[in-house]
């Protein structure tokens, strides 16, 4: 009687084959009953793991026991993957590296795109957990929230740590992408800022809109024009009025009245250059 090596071989494959398909009933069926390699193949095809069984992790699984070689080097191939898109994206982190390699595994039997090996990676991480516990973020993760960060100044909206950390997992994730943020910012500040709703729908920030006021505030209070904090006091009165934009010369004006302003080397020009002119009206100085 020819062994369940011999039958295997005989049908292209190997005992391990069968052993790890689960299937080894197969085999000694065939044994038994002496079938011809066709009749072995027709029967696998019948069995309940082919049938519930993608083709890709067939394949593979055959790939496995008859080349070895050749699936050890596209196993590596796929681990170096897992472990790139892992550190590119930030998703990694907290999975140990164990989890990364099954992760790769999965990815290789079941041919992954990069899309479904971040989704997968997104289930075994916490980019939310990580914002939690104050840690930095990197790859595609950080970048994600650097630019909600700069979206939420750039449109003067202010969002709470919970939806951050939603909206840059998800970023991170893939499921929202930039403009899906920016839409979001866009909406909310195109409420908020009613008088500068045009300039938003034609693709302006509100820090763009609004450069006219934080360049003067810059200018009057001498400090960078990029410390003008749409948030400031007088910044937002400016912008956020009913009746719409201030009046510039309103605006400078209010800026001036402003305790800071008073400590600036224009308010004291000024101030010296009052002093001089009551002086030279009551002629103690020419």
């Amino acid at each position: 009687m020819a062994s369940l090596s011999d039958i295997a071989e005989a049908a292209g494959m190997s005992v391990g084959f069968f052993r790890e398909a689960g299937i080894m009933d197969v085999l000694r069926k065939a044994r038994d009953g002496k079938w011809a390699p066709d009749r072995v193949a027709q029967e696998i095809r019948n069995s309940d793991w082919y049938q519930s069984t993608a083709e890709s992790e067939r394949q593979n699984l055959l790939l496995k026991h008859q080349d070895p070689a050749e699936f050890q080097a596209r196993r590596e191939s796929v681990r170096a993957e897992v472990f790139r898109v892992s550190r590119e994206t930030g998703l990694g982190w907290g999975i140990e590296d164990g989890a990364l390699h099954k992760a790769a595994d999965m990815a290789l039997l079941n041919n992954w795109s990069e899309t479904q090996i971040r989704n997968h990676l997104a289930g075994l991480g916490s980019v939310e957990q990580r914002m939690k516990k104050g840690k930095a973020l990197t790859g595609d993760a950080g970048a994600a929230e650097a630019m909600v960060r700069q979206l939420s100044q750039d449109f003067g909206i202010d969002i709470s740590d919970s939806f951050r950390r939603t909206m840059v997992s998800n970023m991170a994730h893939g499921k929202w992408d930039e403009n899906y943020a920016r839409n979001y910012f866009a909406g909310k500040a195109r409420n908020k800022y009613r008088a500068l709703a045009d300039d938003i729908d034609r693709g302006m920030t509100v820090r763009e809109a609004a450069e006219p006021y934080t360049n003067a505030m810059a200018q009057l209070l001498e400090i960078n024009p990029a410390e003008a904090d749409l948030n400031d006091p007088l910044i937002k009165k400016a912008i956020t009025s009913r009746d719409g934009l201030m009046d510039m010369q309103e605006f400078e004006t209010r800026v001036r009245n402003d305790e800071r302003w008073m400590r600036t080397k224009n308010a004291q020009d000024d101030f010296m250059s009052a002093g001089r002119e009551i002086l030279q009206l009551f002629g103690q100085i020419a």
